[in-house]
């Protein structure tokens, strides 16, 4: 049987470049793909899946940072694939997508993370820098990320150490502090402008992702409730039930029939442990510079470039960005 297949490269920019550290020994790109890369990424995949080269379309005509080859031929093992894009991105700070081309194309719902995904932060990290417990509360945020912790243990252990602390202060000055990650504007005010239905959904708190939601004109949020008392203080509890990585996958599932959105048509995104269970249900679940048990099992990975790449994963040109809500 045939089937057709899109691979797209895409290039990070210098910038993006310069805010993620990349390993010694990956080659980086920075003046566009030459006709004589191109060409031996071709070869390479032609000699691994005995595929046949259709067309070649440059998604950033300009630069030449950005491109989908359309190939046909007898469909690999899904794990042939994902080690083959993993062995190119172990050589090139390039990245790599191969999709099925009956799922590939622009999709119509969004569901993100926020931590280090949508903003460039952790807040529960943030705000116990401001309480004096920073050290404490980031250990056991990298723990949980990288799936060392039961995520809903380790929240409740890191805001108890909030206990006494001033809300208000505490949070307005994080949201002030934290900002956008790389390239979430032109990837939301695209995504918006392509009448995608896009929301964020955190183990965080809800003032960030209610803020969040807000400035980038998201359809919808989903996260925690921090326990606040009567003389505005935090009590050091979360409310219940605790918004975790089945309730994210529950999300993307209710979003997906309130809006009569297939499944076939929905892109998650993240980057932590609590990330992989929306990753793998959704048609093209995406790791984000993500910790490595998320990269090691989600279907797409972007490892390099900023959220642009996204777009560029679904096939928009460089032309259709948006880079104002």
């Amino acid at each position: 049987m045939i089937d057709s297949y899109i691979v797209t490269f895409v290039c990070p920019s210098n910038q993006a470049l310069a805010y993620w550290r990349v390993e010694a020994g990956i080659e980086q790109i920075q003046q566009g793909i030459t006709n004589s890369l191109l060409s031996q990424w071709q070869t390479a995949i032609k000699q691994t899946f005995n595929w046949q080269l259709q067309t070649t379309r440059w998604l950033d005509e300009q630069t030449h940072t950005a491109v989908a080859l359309h190939f046909e031929g007898i469909p690999p093992a899904t794990q042939a694939l994902r080690q083959w894009e993993q062995t190119f991105r172990s050589n090139w700070a390039v990245d790599v997508a191969i999709e099925p081309q009956a799922t590939y194309g622009k999709k119509q719902l969004l569901i993100s993370d926020m931590d280090s995904t949508l903003l460039a932060g952790e807040c529960i990290d943030e705000l116990a820098h401001l309480a004096g417990v920073g050290t404490q509360v980031a250990k056991i945020t990298h723990q949980a990320m990288n799936g060392l912790l039961d995520f809903e243990g380790a929240l409740r252990e890191r805001v108890a150490l909030l206990k006494g602390q001033p809300a208000e202060r505490l949070i307005q000055t994080v949201l002030a502090q934290t900002p956008f990650m790389m390239g979430a504007e032109t990837l939301c005010a695209t995504q918006k402008a392509n009448h995608t239905k896009q929301v964020v959904v955190s183990g965080g708190f809800i003032p960030f992702t209610q803020d969040l939601c807000h400035r980038l004109q998201l359809d919808g949020h989903q996260a925690n409730t921090l326990g606040i008392d009567e003389q505005g203080l935090l009590t050091g509890t979360v409310g219940t039930p605790i918004f975790g990585k089945q309730a994210k996958v529950d999300a993307l599932q209710y979003y997906s029939q309130q809006w009569g959105i297939p499944v076939s048509q929905t892109i998650a995104l993240g980057d932590g442990a609590n990330d992989l269970g929306m990753i793998l249900a959704a048609c093209m679940g995406i790791a984000f510079h993500a910790k490595p048990i998320v990269a090691q099992q989600a279907p797409f990975s972007v490892c390099f470039g900023d959220l642009t790449t996204i777009l560029y994963f679904q096939g928009y040109q460089k032309t259709e960005f948006k880079h104002a809500l």
